[in-house]
């Protein structure tokens, strides 16, 4: 078992893909609202929210535990509906070399596909790979999903 890797999930909402895309770009800070058991607070460091470079802080919950996690925008390619992140600092980088995030909306006639990949680099073989994550982000995508589907 190698120490880099890359997990990834899917799964399909029925809420609007250009909201969902929009709340992890330019409405970040709106995902406290709409996954309030997930995340609990969202800060732009720099930049401006949805922007390649800015860097934001997500305090949010895991297994119970509160974490932290710093992350700079790497890149947002808005015709495809596509972000990518790429957690510095934080709980994440005890156990992680190197931790990247896509999230990429994928529309499919009356649902939309959310796809979620995590690329990294282990510290040790003793670290696991990051399924957790995936899970989390497939609750996350749900609790927009409600959010969404409950205020529109």
């Amino acid at each position: 078992m190698g120490l880099t890797g890359v997990v990834e999930t899917q799964t399909e909402i029925k809420s609007d893909g250009d909201l969902f895309h929009e709340t992890f770009g330019s409405k970040l800070h709106h995902m406290r609202h709409a996954a309030s058991e997930h995340v609990q607070n969202i800060e732009l460091h720099e930049g401006d929210w949805g922007t390649p470079g800015s860097i934001i802080l997500w305090h949010y919950n895991l297994g119970g535990k509160a974490l932290t996690a710093k992350e700079v925008i790497e890149f947002v390619d808005e015709p495809n509906k596509h972000i990518g992140f790429k957690v510095f600092e934080g709980n994440i980088m005890n156990y992680y070399k190197s931790f990247k995030i896509d999230v990429k909306v994928v529309p499919q006639g009356d649902t939309t596909i959310i796809k979620w990949k995590i690329e990294y680099e282990k510290l040790n073989e003793d670290v696991p790979d990051p399924n957790h994550y995936l899970d989390f982000a497939i609750d996350v995508t749900k609790a927009i999903e409600s959010y969404h589907l409950t205020n529109a």
